[in-house]
C-alpha cells in the first residue's frame, strides 16, 4: 500500500504540473480540486458525497460559509442545489468534512500568499453549527496544496500567528490537517501536518508538536488559549494519514438526527 499511496501522490504532482498549460485561474483551480476529487473519493465509502460549495446552518438565520473547494458529505441526506447544481449548499448536519485546494501554499505577506485565504475561508466553515447532532462542531477542515517552499514551521508559526491576531481558540480553529504534496530541497516528496484529534493512528516515525498558545483577548491580560498538539508526517505517509482521517471521518458520521425542516423554517 505504501507504494499505491507514492504513485498516486507522484500522479497528483504530475497533473498539477500538466494542467500549467491552462491560461485561465478559474480553469487550473477547477482542474485541480477534481484532481484531488478523484483521488480522494476512489479511497471513501459509497455513501459519501463530494460536491463544490457552501455549508449552510439552520434555520431561521441559514448562516453560510464562504465557498468551499471540497466538501465531503453524506449521500445519503439531501442537499440543495441551485441553477440546475451549478451552486450546491450542504446543510451542516449533512457535512463530514472539506478539503481546500491550494495550488502553491505561500505565507508571504503580500496579495498573492494563500495560507491566510485558506484560512479565511476556514474560519467561516468552522463556525456554521451542527444542529441536535451527536457529532460535535466544528466541521473538520483540510488544506491541501499540491507545491509549497514554505517548511513546516514556518506553515505552524503563519497560522499561529493568524489565530493569534484574531483572538481565535485553537482548539477549534487550527486546521485539522495541512497537506503538502511536493516541497522544496529539504522535503521534495512534501509534508503534512495534522492535530492529534484526528481521527487515526499516526506513523510510528511521525514527529509530535505543540503549538504556541494564544491570549484570549488584548484586555484579558496574562490568560490564554492553550496550543494545539499536532503529528507532522513526511513523504507519502501525509497522503495515507488524509485519506485515512477522511474515510474515519465518514465511517464515524451518524447525522441519526438529521431532519430537513430544521434548514426551512424552525
Amino acid at each position: 500500500m505504501k507504494a499505491h499511496f507514492s504513485r498516486i501522490r507522484e500522479t497528483l504532482v504530475s497533473m498539477y504540473s500538466a494542467s500549467k498549460g491552462a491560461t485561465h485561474s478559474v480553469v487550473t483551480g477547477t482542474l485541480r480540486e477534481g484532481f484531488v476529487r478523484g483521488a480522494l473519493q476512489s479511497h471513501l465509502p459509497s455513501n459519501t458525497a463530494w460536491s463544490t460549495g457552501q455549508i449552510v446552518g439552520y434555520a431561521p438565520h441559514n448562516p453560510q460559509s464562504g465557498q468551499l473547494d471540497i466538501v465531503l458529505h453524506s449521500g445519503a441526506l439531501p442537499q440543495f442545489d441551485f441553477f440546475n447544481s451549478f451552486v450546491r449548499v450542504i446543510p451542516s448536519n449533512a457535512s463530514i468534512a472539506t478539503v481546500e485546494v491550494k495550488s502553491d501554499l505561500t505565507t508571504g505577506k503580500d496579495s498573492t500568499e494563500t495560507l491566510t485565504k485558506a484560512l479565511e475561508s476556514l474560519v467561516l466553515a468552522k463556525n456554521i453549527p451542527r444542529h441536535q447532532q451527536s457529532k460535535s462542531t466544528p466541521i473538520p477542515f483540510y488544506i491541501l496544496a499540491f507545491h509549497s517552499n514554505a517548511l513546516p514551521a514556518t506553515i505552524i508559526k503563519h497560522v499561529d500567528r493568524f489565530l493569534s491576531n484574531r483572538y481565535l481558540q485553537p482548539a477549534i480553529y487550527w486546521p485539522d490537517g495541512i497537506l503538502v504534496l511536493s516541497g522544496g530541497k529539504k522535503y521534495p516528496n512534501g509534508f503534512g501536518v495534522f492535530r492529534a484529534t484526528c481521527p487515526v493512528r499516526f506513523p510510528a516515525d511521525s514527529t509530535s508538536i505543540i503549538t504556541s498558545d494564544v491570549p484570549l483577548s488584548n484586555i484579558i491580560v496574562g490568560m490564554s488559549h492553550a496550543g494545539v498538539h499536532l503529528f507532522q508526517t513526511g513523504s507519502d505517509n501525509g497522503l495515507e494519514v488524509l485519506v485515512s482521517s477522511l474515510a474515519n471521518e465518514a465511517l464515524d458520521f451518524s447525522p441519526a438526527n438529521f431532519r430537513i425542516e430544521h434548514y426551512l423554517y424552525i
